[in-house]
């Protein structure tokens, strides 16, 4: 199964046109599914800078939306840049003159990024067209953006698999504390599943930690001797 992870940014209402809306707090998610492919969208409730930075973390692509050329968006422009995205856009309203965009963009990581109008069927086409090649087969890590727990499950922990491929009951280290847990069960688009792999959204729930040791910006992964 293809999964993409997106992060939409100074577009909020795109995210909505895009996918079903999933969790939100100060950073939204949204979910589509087409076919035998899963998309994610993200976008920052308010222009932070943390958590634009957190979203740079786990996003596959990213979308930048130039309707408004502020200095958020210079902020945002340079974020990306640096981060060295591979897949992205660039998107503008209809019959716009992008030639002071396309200056901006010409000695950044962005040079490549089509520029695009904001047609949602057209930008789904064009995210439908990217593929990423990910390594199954490398060890485990998860990026942990929420956490809460549940009563009669205990913790539960949300976040994408950037790598590798996680199974129920493996144990992965909290990082950076090093601690170890389970993985006691696996959902996905709130189905149980039996083991996840690089790309997926999940939520795990969590045998061995507590809540606080679950906060976004931890990873779990395989206990480092899983790692030789």
């Amino acid at each position: 199964m293809k999964q993409l992870t997106i992060g939409i940014f100074h577009d909020n209402s795109l995210a909505e046109e895009l996918g079903k809306k999933a969790t939100e707090s100060d950073m939204v998610l949204y979910h589509r599914k087409l076919d035998d492919s899963i998309y994610s969208f993200i976008h920052p409730v308010d222009d932070k800078l943390t958590v634009k930075t957190q979203i740079l973390g786990i996003i596959d692509a990213a979308i930048l939306s130039a309707e408004n050329i502020t200095p958020s968006f210079g902020e945002t422009l340079l974020m990306i840049d640096a981060m060295k995205l591979k897949y992205g856009f660039i998107v503008v309203p209809a019959f716009s003159d992008t030639s002071s965009i396309k200056e901006m963009i010409k000695d950044t990581s962005l040079n490549h990024f089509e520029i695009i109008e904001r047609d949602v069927h057209k930008i789904m086409e064009k995210i439908q067209e990217i593929n990423l090649n990910k390594d199954h087969d490398l060890p485990a890590i998860v990026t942990i953006d929420h956490s809460f727990p549940v009563k009669g499950i205990g913790e539960v922990v949300l976040g994408f698999i950037k790598q590798g491929t996680i199974h129920t009951h493996d144990k992965l280290n909290i990082l950076p504390n090093k601690k170890e847990i389970i993985v006691r069960s696996i959902q996905m688009m709130d189905k149980d599943e039996k083991e996840a792999a690089a790309g997926s959204r999940v939520g795990l729930a969590i045998k061995g930690a507590h809540i606080d040791e679950l906060v976004r910006g931890r990873f779990l992964c395989k206990p480092r001797e899983n790692f030789m």
